[in-house]
């Protein structure tokens, strides 16, 4: 019984209407395979970005939703805009977020 809490299944990826768009690892095309989850710490948005191999970033966003930097690891965001939304390089994987992904995070 103990073992199966540790790595042996992982979860369900969210539905679809819950993910993002990301092309991984140098990809070229995006597909609606990752998710964020959203946090706020007094002014700061903190932002992770699973992907379906258990990988993730962290992102922290300032309150006002104008500076956007990783949280931790030694690559930069290197941020786009499109229109309404955004795409976010880090390393070899690329995210397009909403513009809006931090204006509902939990309190």
């Amino acid at each position: 019984m103990l073992a199966s809490g540790c790595g042996g299944v992982s979860d369900p990826l969210p539905p679809e209407e819950d993910r993002i768009e990301c092309a991984l690892s140098g990809a070229r095309e995006f597909v609606r395979d990752c998710w964020v989850e959203t946090a706020k710490d007094g002014e700061t948005i903190r932002l992770t970005i699973r992907q379906p191999d258990g990988g993730f970033r962290r992102l922290e966003m300032s309150g006002d939703g104008r500076d956007l930097q990783t949280a931790d690891g030694a690559d930069k965001a290197q941020i786009t805009s499109h229109g309404a939304s955004v795409e976010i390089a880090i390393g070899a994987d690329r995210y397009r977020l909403p513009k809006t992904i931090g204006s509902h995070a939990a309190e």
